[in-house]
């Protein structure tokens, strides 16, 4: 983003170009303060006794990290449709009970990444 700096010196654009690059620069920085601040409010909002659980869960599988975990894990509870069949498989504030979302070590994919078992 260094480069579009330089681009905003003064001689280097036409006036009117340089306000509207300026503009849409400063909305860019805007947005990504806005989101960094919205990451650490996910990841403090991901160790509340609410999410926590779900989250260490979800995030022992490889490649789930916590703010996917805080997606798949607080989607039952704003979600309209449930995605799980049976009853007793949700608990409306953690996602998936724990009984239904359990690792068996004994199984394990090719890369050996443990897959989910029942318990």
């Amino acid at each position: 983003m260094n480069w579009i700096r330089q681009v905003l010196q003064p001689g280097t654009l036409a006036e009117d170009d340089r306000t509207v690059l300026a503009e849409y620069f400063a909305l860019l920085e805007y947005k990504l303060l806005r989101r960094d601040e919205l990451d650490r409010r996910i990841e403090t909002l991901a160790l509340t006794p609410r999410y926590k659980p779900v989250v260490d869960r979800i995030a022992c599988f490889r490649g789930f990290k916590t703010h996917a975990a805080m997606v798949l894990g607080s989607w039952p509870s704003i979600s309209a449709s449930r995605p799980w069949s049976r009853p007793g498989d949700t608990d409306d504030t953690l996602g998936p009970s724990t009984s239904s979302c359990t690792v068996d070590a004994t199984k394990s994919s090719a890369s050996g990444s443990a897959v989910a078992g029942s318990a």
